[in-house]
């Protein structure tokens, strides 16, 4: 895996996120790093022939830490009215977990304007 303004790779899911919506504060940087994060797909339009994605666990740390790190530094979504290319509705949902708590949730747009909307907790 690696990180790149914006950009994460895990195996072959490919996280390019240009904006973020923040709906509520999102954990300090200087607080703990999970120790995992589950990624599951979803969405999509009838007859896409998009299979669905079996969640998968990722617990090797540096991965880990790396897919936090670039969520978490994706630029802020700047206010106005956007024009943005199709969006069948297929999301990416990343669960980030530390002793079997969760952190930070992502719920990433693979379509459209690209958003990642973050919660934390």
């Amino acid at each position: 895996m690696f990180g790149l303004a914006g950009k994460a790779v895990v195996g072959t899911l490919v996280l390019v996120a240009a904006v973020i919506l923040v709906p509520r504060a999102v954990a300090a940087p200087g607080s703990a790093t999970p120790t995992s994060v589950s990624i599951s797909r979803t969405g999509g339009l009838a007859g896409d022939h998009i299979p669905p994605l079996a969640t998968v666990r990722v617990t090797d740390p540096g991965l880990v830490r790396t897919l936090y790190q670039t969520v978490r530094t994706l630029p802020a979504m700047p206010a106005g009215v956007y024009n943005c290319p199709a969006d069948v509705g297929v999301r990416y949902r990343l669960v980030f977990a530390r002793r079997g708590r969760v952190e930070l949730t992502a719920v990433v747009d693979a379509n459209g304007c690209r958003t990642a909307i973050l919660t934390p907790g």
